[in-house]
């Protein structure tokens, strides 16, 4: 017969470890925002349920397993279970480039007449459409203009991304005249000696009054009225000055 006063009986107080069951915490490692997108979504996958809370660029934060997220950079979620279990993760978000393009041209478009071509300058495959003055339109990568203007190309890679450049085509300089000897005829009658002469090699054509013509650089005028003179150039280009 045993005495009951005589039995003894000890408890150990032993703490559960709260990671015990080996929770996972799952997020890829980087994920890139859409070069024509504003934002993207993170997710994250766990095997038990928790508490979870997110850090990130421009002092982001947020507690759900879902996130909408715009800056680049690293995200950090910490996800702590109901048993205390605390874990770690984080994800790179970058941001798809457009692409690198720029454009140029040929030459000047001719004052006499002609053309440019527009040079489209990227190492990317894609589509492209140039826009510009008049309307004028295409998909060529390097089409010929032939008014001067500004020209926008819009190119597409083949991932969907844009990107736009304007080049300005200008109108070749034509030539300039300066004239001398300007003035009236004198009470007198003194003829005045015209002189024109141009920053460019070409040919002089005067008209006046009573049917007065030259081909020369410098003219004569005797008889009061206006006279006009007009230069073109061995490419064609025109100039012309009236003088009274």
């Amino acid at each position: 017969q045993f005495d009951s006063k005589s039995i003894q009986f000890s408890v150990i107080n032993q703490e559960r470890d709260p990671c015990e069951s080996n929770p996972q915490l799952s997020l890829q490692d980087s994920l890139s925002i859409g070069c024509n997108e504003e934002s993207i979504e993170l997710s994250a996958e766990t095997s038990e349920e928790g508490r979870y809370s997110w850090s990130g660029p421009e002092s982001f934060e947020a507690n759900t397993a879902r996130i909408l997220v715009g800056a680049v950079g690293d995200y950090e979620l910490t996800f702590t279970t109901n048993t205390g279990c605390e874990l770690k993760d984080t994800i790179l978000i970058t941001q798809q480039p457009a692409p690198s393009i720029e454009a140029t041209f040929t030459q000047a478009i001719p004052c006499s007449g002609g053309s440019s071509r527009l040079i489209l300058l990227t190492e990317e495959e894609g589509e492209v459409r140039w826009s510009g003055p008049n309307g004028f339109i295409s998909s060529l990568k390097n089409p010929l203009v032939s008014q001067a203007g500004a020209y926008t190309v819009q190119f597409t890679n083949a991932l969907g991304c844009q990107n736009h450049f304007t080049v300005d085509v200008p109108l070749e300089n034509g030539p300039i005249l300066t004239v001398e000897g300007e003035g009236g005829i004198s009470c007198s009658n003194d003829p005045i000696q015209l002189i024109v002469s141009s920053n460019k090699a070409g040919s002089f054509l005067w008209e006046g009054p009573e049917n007065f013509s030259a081909t020369t650089a410098s003219i004569l005028a005797e008889v009061p009225g206006t006279y006009t003179v007009l230069f073109r150039d061995e490419e064609g280009c025109e100039a012309s000055e009236e003088i009274k």
